[in-house]
């Protein structure tokens, strides 16, 4: 079904997870280290090309990790005047 897909990556999730039918299953990937460099070796990518990788295999999850520093929330002062 490459190529095929009418929902955006986002708009799959979100409807998997509002326990709707999306398209298609949303597709995750993780792999070891030799499986990453074949597959990137295959698609013709660069070793650093995880992105690409990513987009030809039709992945529709993204890792963020926020900038170092950045706490994970901003406590709100439960006693304001």
């Amino acid at each position: 079904m490459i190529g095929m897909a009418t929902m955006t990556s986002r708009e799959r999730v979100r409807t998997a997870l509002a326990r709707q039918e999306p398209d298609r299953v949303p597709v995750n990937y993780s792999a070891n280290a030799g499986i990453d460099a074949r597959l990137k070796a295959h698609f013709g990518l660069t070793p650093n090309d995880t992105e690409g990788l990513l987009q030809a295999l039709e992945v529709d999850f993204r890792i963020f990790f926020p900038p170092i520093g950045v706490p994970a929330f901003i406590p709100i002062p439960r006693n304001r005047a």
